[in-house]
């Protein structure tokens, strides 16, 4: 064997160990990658951080009455905006409600994850983009546009049980505990009515209510909450600068503050 020969033998071995080595390292990389994108946002089904949700967002379906056309086009365009991330950061839980007249019946949310994140901030050795973008397509994108036909009322129900869809609500931020900012946005005509009080009977009148008994009933728990509500206009006759003053002065009253309303006219 010439002296050329053996060197180009060498060079063939030498060359073949380094593909082996770099093709180890990138399977290595990508494992690695799909480890972390797994176990980073946490252990919990709830795709939250290990460190627990950096905020809690909770959207609250009234369906007690059936949207107007325009009215589901606005509704549309909500839930696309929690779908995209927009309203939900990565990392911040959301929980979607789609109340009824009977509230023991839907006590639970329909939808409870934390948004796990598009990957588009995510490094490419460690991280693994393409997994994250995935997993949030799956596991939280689609999900959260999937519900928009499960929030909308098929039929007008007796009774709005609007200030105990409230108390839930107060409820299941006490539930999870989330250290960071809470929001609640309401998608309602907000006009509560049930036996022992009925806005359609008597206007609305915070300081009226307040000073019945049977206002501790109706009393909800909601310190730190902002509230958002996307105002369902049906009755404009009654929906109208008394009504939303009646909600500033019954959130406040819950420890709450409202933010605004938008209209979503009938």
């Amino acid at each position: 064997m010439t002296v050329r020969g053996a060197r180009d033998r060498r060079a063939a071995r030498q060359k073949t160990v380094a593909s082996i080595l770099l093709g180890l390292l990138v399977a290595v990389a990508i494992a690695v990658g799909a480890w972390r994108v797994g176990q980073r946002p946490g252990p919990t089904a709830l795709l939250c951080p290990a460190e627990g949700a950096k905020a809690h967002i909770a959207l609250l379906v009234d369906m007690t009455d059936p949207l107007s056309f325009t009215q589901g086009k606005a509704l549309s365009g909500l839930v696309a905006s929690f779908a995209s991330g927009r309203r939900v950061k990565e990392g911040e839980l959301l929980s979607v409600f789609a109340l009824g007249s009977d509230l023991r019946k839907d006590s639970e949310p329909i939808f409870e994850k934390c948004n796990p994140g598009d990957g588009k901030d995510k490094g490419n050795f460690d991280d693994n983009p393409k997994l994250w973008a995935e997993r949030f397509a799956k596991d939280y994108e689609r999900p959260v546009l999937q519900l928009e036909e499960q929030l909308k009322a098929v039929r007008a129900a007796k009774q709005s049980p609007i200030m105990e869809m409230a108390q839930l609500m107060g409820l299941r931020f006490d539930h999870h505990g989330v250290k960071g900012p809470r929001r609640l946005i309401i998608v309602s005509d907000m006009l509560h009515n049930t036996a022992d009080y009925s806005m359609y009977v008597e206007p609305p009148d915070f300081p009226a209510l307040e000073k019945r008994p049977h206002f501790q009933k109706l009393r909800a728990k909601l310190p730190g909450v902002d509230v958002e509500i996307l105002l369902l206009l049906n009755r404009p006759e009654i929906q109208n600068r008394r009504l939303t003053k009646f909600w500033e002065e019954y959130f406040k009253d819950a420890g709450a503050v409202l933010q605004g309303v938008d209209f979503a006219p009938g």
